[in-house]
């Protein structure tokens, strides 16, 4: 799907009417991690505490060893608070990863079930190279019920790490954005910052190639522009990455 539209002036426009909404966990069956040919269930399951067994559908899980190398990726992000004595959420050393990447903010928090009261701001993404003869613990994120009553349905391969996993497993960051992605995410060892602020939590960020480096026009400099069905939109922001405007 081609979400970039160039004017005859060589300008770059997302392309906001080529969009196709897709639901949660339908484009990772393209690119998802398969491991089925790259594990091997042992014969002795681990006995996990009980609130680790319940983060799986039904507390069903395998306990596997790998027998080849794969990739999984982990959702993290922190904050810290307003005196900035205190940072809360999730690092990017934790306890669970996925054979699914991020989708969008709003899809990762469905598949994966992440209850806003964990206070993972899902803001980044590691994808994590697995080395084989690895012990892991497999089976599928179970549904939560936050406040208010609504029920988070979960439904991804979830994986539980091995305690003290090496951050030498990580190959590569991103940023996770609003948008759902239409293209193979890529990843950088870019540095990435993951303790923000309330200013910087959700920064806008371009819809192609999620930098947030980006100008951002008032009202009287925006760009008109015509999107592939003909809905006309006015381009607030540039990114300064790859020259697109939204």
């Amino acid at each position: 799907m081609d979400l970039i539209k160039h004017t005859k002036d060589n300008i770059k426009f997302y392309d906001f009417d080529a969009e196709q909404p897709y639901e949660a966990g339908t484009f990772n069956k393209k690119y998802k991690t398969v491991i089925e040919d790259k594990i091997k269930i042992l014969p002795t399951q681990d006995d996990l505490p009980k609130t680790i067994k319940d983060s799986f559908l039904n507390s069903e899980y395998k306990t596997v060893k790998t027998t080849k190398p794969f990739y999984l990726y982990r959702i993290y992000g922190q904050f810290s608070s307003k005196d900035g004595t205190q940072i809360n959420g999730a690092s990017k050393i934790g306890a669970y990863a996925s054979t699914e990447f991020a989708e969008s903010l709003i899809e990762v928090k469905q598949r994966l079930a992440l209850d806003p009261r964990w206070l993972n701001t899902r803001m980044y993404e590691a994808k994590i190279r697995i080395p084989t003869g690895t012990i892991l613990n497999i089976g599928i994120v179970a549904p939560v019920t936050i406040l208010g009553g609504t029920v988070l349905p979960g439904g991804a391969e979830q994986i539980l790490m091995p305690k003290n996993w090496s951050e030498d497993w990580i190959v590569g960051y991103r940023r996770i954005t609003f948008s759902q992605i239409h293209s193979k995410p890529r990843y950088s060892m870019d540095i990435i910052s993951v303790v923000n602020d309330k200013s910087s939590l959700y920064p806008h960020s371009c819809p192609a190639c999620s930098s947030i480096d980006i100008t951002i026009f008032k009202d009287e400099e925006a760009l008109q522009f015509t999107c592939s069905k003909g809905c006309t939109y006015r381009a607030h922001y540039k990114c300064n990455v790859c020259s697109l405007y939204w």
